[in-house]
């Protein structure tokens, strides 16, 4: 049996178990939970959750919505993304963090082949404007249908972290870049963190089939 796409049904009895289990252990704060107090068995079971969320997430798109809001939605959770994303970042392993791409976000609208083509230096018509000559900064970045959605998407990346970076979304859509490669450890770590932080808030709007408010 599956439940909204790829995740089975034992899959998400799994995802509510560890869920309990780490609200339980982490409790309500009105900020981030110091990773310090988790151990080591618990952690895991945070990594464990967020990615069972992610394959939760790359699914079709039609969850049922008593699922978003018990995984999503629901204010107590809101902590425990945090500790995860955290958690995530704090590993170190951006390698492991470029596996997390916006490309599985546009695949109800954008068939594969389509994807695959994408590159920073195609020309191609903007579909969501009508633009005659644009490129992929301008199809899902200065497009005016998608102003709004990156701004949100900023807003959401501030409130958690510390600092408003300046990064370019289209980095943060496509991953490593020839400017990314110019960045250090640090900065790369921050840029892989932007990543979920955005695909976070994009999952969080996105709570059906129908694409969200920016897409007409």
């Amino acid at each position: 049996m599956e439940v909204g796409g790829r995740l089975s049904k034992f899959k998400y009895l799994q995802m509510k178990t560890w869920v309990g289990n780490v609200t339980e252990k982490v409790g309500s704060t009105n900020g981030l939970v110091d990773l310090m107090q988790l151990d080591t068995l618990m952690k895991k079971e945070v990594a464990r959750w967020y990615w069972l969320m992610m394959d939760m997430v790359d699914g079709e798109f039609n969850l049922p919505e008593e699922i978003w809001r018990q995984c999503l939605l629901e204010p107590q959770l809101k902590d425990l993304w945090q500790v995860s994303t955290t958690l995530l970042y704090n590993t170190g392993k951006p390698a492991a963090l470029m596996r997390i791409h916006l490309f599985s976000i546009y695949r109800a609208f954008w068939t594969p082949k389509k994807l695959s083509r994408l590159r920073q230096d195609n020309v191609v018509r903007c579909k969501k404007c009508g633009s005659a000559s644009a490129d992929d900064l301008q199809m899902f970045i200065d497009c005016p249908l998608f102003r709004k959605f990156w701004q949100e998407v900023g807003d959401a990346i501030k409130e958690i972290l510390p600092t408003s970076p300046k990064v370019r979304p289209l980095i943060v859509m496509f991953g490593c870049s020839y400017e990314a490669q110019k960045m250090g450890r640090d900065e790369a770590k921050l840029l892989f963190y932007m990543m979920l932080v955005a695909r976070r808030e994009i999952c969080r709007k996105w709570i059906s089939p129908v694409p969200p408010t920016f897409v007409k």
